[in-house]
Formats: structure tokens, C-alpha cells, sequence
């Protein structure tokens, strides 16, 4: 019914702009129509006038005496007047009609444009939480359904629109299009279409997510605050490697991308593809206390440490009482502990062995979110077509 309604009000719109277009043909249409009907007017008044004139005329004839043949006058006289209308009559239909054939030929050669009719609304289905099971939600999304959940808890005052209308885009819709974006890394346009929203809709839905997630990350990535939580996270790594007062592990990555114009030979790693580093710092359990990225790919690893906050807040002593492990790409220092280059003694090597079991839970951080979140992954080849301060944005 609303589809009938619509298609009714585009036709009606569509004859309106039509006869604006027109109106000056159709006016002087009008105009030779009425002056057509005014001479028939005029030319019926007048054989009005004619006939009371002629019965006038024979009244004071009779009166007088005298007789007449009937109809003698004023026959001659209508014949008269019926021949000069017909002519006229025809001589206006030719001038009419050759005004149509001229529009006609004007709307075929396109001189007159032609008015769009106007799409209905199309409404995509949109795909909610309640409509897919368990297994479903970890394979679209590689969350369980309780995490995703608490970050709808977590981010809802952010996402939630304004005010709900017809056209406005729950929460929800908005949170899963972000986190499936991220699981899977693919364009914009298909994670659109699979969100039941359009491409331009789905980049503004997008960065208003990432907005939001940066807003909260805070609380959940950050180095411990108190002693006790400090003394919990050594604790932790001797246990799992045998290394005392290790404070976190350290590595860097790459993320794939395209690079801004120009500036190719600059974000070419190592690896020869196009990236941003990223440098992560976890603990043993793999919670993530630090992330810094935004450096091309060319920057080496220490370049990236000594331009970070974890840099500053070891050698100003913000952080103290233990140390990170990080990988030969690293210098050593009083506060960064790194493998032997060339063991000789069953203690050097007993050394990198426990520093290599320490390390490697950053390791593991990392392959369980390149796991999770195929945007990080370069395996596939691909990279993310976004510049570098927006990849910046998703990283941190």
C-alpha cells in the first residue's frame, strides 16, 4: 500500500513539473481555444440577433398585408455564418495540432527534460543479537555472546541515538557492525550490506564506534597502580618462565596499509609491504598494560621504544622495582632485559631459555589478536584502506 501511495504522488509530482514546463505552450493554447469559442459565441449571438430581427421584419410584413416565402432570408443567412465558423473551427485544430506534433518531437530529441520519479524507500534487513545462537556469534563476530553484551553495556550512552525515529540506528546494530568490521577486515561497502545499512552510512557508524571505544580503553589497558598488583604480575611470570621481577613483555608488529602518496619508501618494513608499528607491552596472563603505534614501518623497534611513554616512565623512574623482556632487537638496559647473543655457559643459557618462556606470553598476545581480529592480519594480503592517523585510531 505505502508502495502504491508513493508511486501515485510521484506521478502526480511528475504531470506538475510537466505542465510548469509547458505552461507557456499551454497558455497560448488556451488562448486561441478561447477566442475559437468566443467567435462561436459571438457568431451564435449574432444569428440570434439575425433570426428576432428577420421575425421583426415579417410580423410588420404580415401586419401590413404581406407574405413571404419562409425561411427565404434567413437560411441564406445561417449558411452563411455556419461556413465562416467551420472555417475558422478547422484553420485552429491544423494550428493546434501542429503544436503537438512540435512538442511531441521536442520531448523525443530530449530538448524538454524529463522529471525523476523518486525511489521508494528501501528498508535492509538489519541482523540483532537475539536472531543467532551461540555458535553464531563467536563465527560472525569471534566474541562470545556474554562479551559482546557487556561492551553494548559498556558503550551504549555513546552509540544509543539521540532521539529514535524511523531512520535511526540502535545501538546494538551499531556495536556489531564495528566488531564484525574488525573481526573480518573487510571493505566498508559488503560489511554494509551484510548490516543492512549503506556504504556512507556505515563509515560515519564506524568512527563513531572507534570514538567510543577509545573514550573507555583506558580503563582496561593501563600499567597496575598499586604495589600489590605489581607484586601479583611478577609473581605470575615466575611462575609460568622461572624470570623474577619481570613487569611485562615486550614486541612490536605490523599493520598492514595503504600508504598516503608520496610516502611509500617510508612505511615499507622490513617484511617489504606497507605498515604502521605497533608496540604492545602484556603480562603473563596476555592483558594487554600498553599499546603505542602510529610510526611507519621503516622505524626499527628501539626507535619506537625510546619515542614511547614506557621509555619516559622507566628512565624517570615512574616505573621501577623489576624490569621488561623484549628480543634482540633491543638494547639492553637497567630496566630491559634482552637474550645473549651467543651463549657459552650453561647459566647464559639457562637464562634464555626463562627469558624466552617470559616473552613469549606477548607473542602469544599477539597471534590470539591477529586470530580474533583479521584486520591485524597481514597473511591474507590485504591492507586496511585507510591513512595512517585513522589505523592509528584502530590500533590504540
Amino acid at each position: 500500500m505505502d508502495a502504491d501511495l508513493l508511486a501515485v504522488r510521484a506521478l502526480l509530482r511528475r504531470c506538475l513539473r510537466r505542465r510548469m514546463r509547458m505552461g507557456a505552450g499551454r497558455t497560448r493554447r488556451r488562448q486561441r481555444q478561447d477566442r475559437v469559442g468566443l467567435r462561436e459565441g459571438m457568431s451564435g449571438v449574432h444569428v440570434a440577433n439575425s433570426h428576432s430581427v428577420v421575425n421583426s421584419h415579417r410580423g410588420l410584413i404580415e401586419d401590413q398585408g404581406f407574405h413571404s416565402v419562409d425561411g427565404e432570408g434567413e437560411g441564406e443567412e445561417d449558411l452563411e455564418c455556419s461556413v465562416g465558423n467551420k472555417a475558422l473551427e478547422e484553420a485552429e485544430v491544423q494550428e493546434m495540432r501542429v503544436d503537438d506534433e512540435e512538442e511531441d518531437d521536442a520531448w523525443s530529441q530530449g530538448a524538454i527534460p524529463v522529471a525523476k520519479v523518486r525511489r521508494a524507500r528501501l528498508h535492509r534487513e538489519r541482523v540483532t543479537l537475539e536472531e543467532l545462537s551461540d555458535e553464531e556469534v563467536y563465527d560472525r563476530y569471534h566474541l562470545p555472546r556474554g562479551s559482546v553484551i557487556e561492551l553494548y553495556e559498556l558503550l551504549k550512552d555513546e552509540l544509543e541515538p539521540a532521539a529514535y525515529t524511523n531512520r535511526a540506528l540502535p545501538g546494538m546494530v551499531k556495536l556489531l557492525s564495528g566488531i564484525h568490521f574488525l573481526a573480518t577486515g573487510s571493505f566498508q561497502s559488503s560489511q554494509g550490506f551484510n548490516s543492512g545499512m549503506a556504504q556512507p552510512t556505515f563509515s560515519k557508524v564506524l568512527g563513531q564506534f572507534l570514538s567510543a571505544m577509545k573514550r573507555h580503553c583506558q580503563k582496561f589497558i593501563s600499567f597496575p597502580k598499586t604495589r600489590d598488583d605489581w607484586q601479583k604480575v611478577k609473581k605470575e611470570f615466575y611462575l609460568e618462565s622461572g624470570f623474577s621481577k619481570v613487569m611485562g613483555s615486550i614486541d612490536c608488529f605490523d599493520v598492514a596499509l595503504r600508504p598516503p602518496q608520496g610516502e611509500e619508501v617510508l612505511y615499507k618494513n622490513n617484511s617489504q609491504f606497507h605498515s604502521i608499528k605497533v608496540q604492545m607491552v602484556c603480562d603473563a596472563n596476555m592483558r594487554i598494560q600498553n599499546v603505542f603505534a602510529g610510526l611507519p614501518g621503516s622505524a626499527d623497534d628501539a626507535y619506537i621504544l625510546h619515542n614511547s611513554s614506557v621509555f619516559r616512565d622507566f628512565e624517570s623512574e615512574a616505573l621501577s622495582g623489576g624490569w621488561l623482556v623484549g628480543n634482540s632487537r633491543y638494547a639492553c638496559r637497567s630496566w630491559l632485559m634482552t637474550p645473549v647473543a651467543q651463549p657459552s655457559t650453561p647459566e647464559e643459557q639457562r637464562y634464555n631459555e626463562s627469558h624466552k618462556r617470559a616473552w613469549l606470553s606477548v607473542q602469544c598476545t599477539l597471534s590470539m589478536l591477529k586470530s580474533r581480529f583479521r584486520c591485524l592480519d597481514h597473511c591474507g594480503g590485504g591492507a586496511l584502506q585507510y591513512s595512517p592517523q585513522k589505523q592509528m585510531q584502530m590500533m590504540t
